[in-house]
């Protein structure tokens, strides 16, 4: 019986997959509905710029006064607050990802998936295909 040889697998890394989903599609997989933004948007139409200070001298990100008119706001109804869609954190839970693994991506991942998450799936089938990603960090 021969000795057997080294095999090799072509494979993407998915962190660079990411990054160039997310530049071309100018989204971001981590906060695809940018609720982080929304204090920010929500400080620019209440006049608050980048670089004003409260009535305690704090900056807007450090601004507790700011920060509790925001949630008063959002508690009134004046704002619907957007929802966390994190990929990646859905990509966890429905796929088999392992540190140093590969992930292979399909059509009917997570069948009972939500439409932004389809469409971030969709993107990385057209860009790709089946290809799989060494997945580590």
């Amino acid at each position: 019986m021969k000795k057997p040889e080294f095999k090799t697998q072509k494979y993407l890394d998915y962190s660079e997959c990411t990054k160039f989903i997310e530049a071309k599609y100018k989204i971001d997989t981590r906060d695809y509905a940018k609720s982080h933004l929304q204090y920010c948007e929500w400080c620019d139409s209440m006049g608050y710029g980048i670089n004003d200070k409260d009535p305690d001298g704090c900056s807007r990100g450090d601004s507790r006064i700011w920060f509790a008119q925001y949630r008063t706001d959002l508690e009134t109804g004046k704002i619907i607050e957007r929802p966390y869609q994190d990929w990646w954190h859905w990509l966890i839970d429905v796929a088999d990802v392992r540190r140093g693994g590969f992930l292979y991506l399909k059509e009917d991942l997570g069948d009972d998936s939500e439409q932004w998450q389809k469409a971030i799936l969709a993107l990385y089938l057209k860009e790709f295909g089946n290809s799989p990603y060494l997945t580590d960090w």
